[in-house]
């Protein structure tokens, strides 16, 4: 709207230039002086009113595009917490393996289950990865604590792998 009110102002003072230059010409050259002038001031008002605007609207483009973002990242980060939620499950239980009572079957058990959540934040984290590789500006900047989520998660089954062998 702003947008449109500037370039009506904008075509409104040309017309009135182009009427005074008119009128000029036909003899009233003293009086509309002093109004070329007002209309010279006006235009020169216009244009850093005209930046303020661009600024404006750069900044309603960046908002937009950083909540189509987070819209974006929202399933991902859904995702992550579960595969988060698996890895503490296995952590928790491989706790247990350091204790003299485990069974065969509990050794399984616990294996697989690192299994899947290692597979799982593997996938997860070449996904993200790619991801930020194709992706740019607020995009990126919404993957990158999912990239760090996904290391961080990661880490925490590097020593079930070394108790489980």
């Amino acid at each position: 709207e702003a947008q449109a009110g500037i370039s009506n102002a904008k075509w409104l003072l040309q017309v009135r230039k182009q009427q005074l230059e008119w009128l000029e010409c036909q003899g009233y050259a003293p009086s509309l002086v002093e109004l070329r002038e007002a209309l010279s001031a006006l235009q020169e008002k216009l244009g850093p009113m005209k930046k303020k605007l661009n600024k404006h609207q750069h900044m309603r483009l960046e908002v937009r595009l950083r909540a189509q973002a987070k819209e974006a990242v929202s399933p991902l980060a859904e995702e992550l917490n579960g595969i988060e939620l698996l890895v503490q499950k296995s952590v928790a239980a491989s706790s247990t393996l350091d204790k003299k009572e485990v069974t065969v079957e509990g050794l399984d058990n616990q294996e697989s289950q690192w299994n899947v959540a290692r597979k799982m934040v593997a996938s997860f984290g070449q996904q993200i990865d790619k991801r930020v590789r194709l992706s740019q500006g607020p995009m990126r900047e919404e993957l990158a604590p999912l990239r760090d989520r996904a290391k961080a998660a990661r880490a925490a089954l590097d020593p079930i792998s070394v108790v489980l062998r």
